[in-house]
């Protein structure tokens, strides 16, 4: 029996080798592995922010001489003589050159009115403070309810004392609590008496530091039709208090932020 010998073609075994190539790619799982998504992450909290800081405020106090009277109401507590040793012989004191003189809480213009000495009246003085520009004086009956001593400033202007003063024992006395005013409107404000003008309450420096007193306040930023700045308030202001401007020259009423 004859047998025949096959001979592949060049071109069939070509096809051959690349089929089998082929097939051992589609059944050969891949050795690499797919690439890994990307992630995107949430933001976290947002961070609070730091406070600012409070501007700080430059104080500008009006001239001692004019401060106006004060209401004869006080609020604010009396506190207790002060423990001195009287002199053996008490120096009086009598009122020069004004009609009355303003007996204070405190040997300061920065503490309240709590009575007056009027012109032509006296009274003994019980102690000074260490310069003994200030005199501890009894107040004139029926004049405070609740303040039964005060001090009196020894200006040329305002009161005289018979006899040394530095004989006098020297006087204690608490520290003064200052007060305010704060201009809540968006208008200048020009405070009298010492002409000050608070910046509206967009300003840097619309919180300033007075006496206690009673103030009259006008806007600066609205005119009359007689040409004038008009008064908006009369502030009676005391130790310890911030008084609020709030009413601008068109009668309009501001709240304090």
């Amino acid at each position: 029996m004859n047998q025949r010998l096959r001979f592949w073609k060049p071109g069939q075994f070509l096809l051959v080798a690349c089929l089998s190539a082929s097939l051992l790619t589609a059944c050969t799982p891949p050795t690499s592995q797919p690439p890994t998504p990307s992630v995107t992450l949430y933001p976290t909290d947002t961070m609070v922010p730091t406070p600012t800081a409070l501007p700080t405020f430059t104080l500008t106090l009006p001239s001692p001489t004019s401060i106006p009277t004060q209401p004869s109401t006080v609020t604010p507590e009396p506190t207790l003589p002060p423990t001195i040793t009287p002199s053996p012989t008490a120096a009086s004191l009598v009122v020069t050159a004004t009609p009355f003189a303003y007996i204070r809480r405190g040997p300061g213009y920065a503490y309240n009115v709590v009575g007056q000495l009027y012109q032509g009246n006296s009274t003994a003085a019980l102690g000074r403070n260490e310069k003994g520009d200030w005199v501890y004086v009894q107040l004139p009956p029926g004049q405070s309810s609740k303040f039964t001593f005060g001090w009196i400033n020894l200006a040329p202007q305002s009161a005289t004392l018979s006899g040394d003063v530095m004989s006098l024992p020297l006087a204690t006395f608490t520290r003064a609590a200052p007060a305010y005013l704060r201009n809540c409107t968006y208008h200048a404000m020009l405070v009298k008496p010492g002409n000050v003008v608070l910046p509206p309450r967009d300003g840097s420096s619309n919180v300033v530091q007075f006496f206690p007193g009673e103030y009259k306040i006008y806007d600066q930023d609205f005119t009359s039709s007689n040409g004038a700045h008009p008064q908006v308030q009369t502030i009676a202001l005391w130790e310890g208090v911030t008084a609020d401007i709030i009413w601008d020259g068109s009668k309009k009423s501001h709240d304090c932020p």
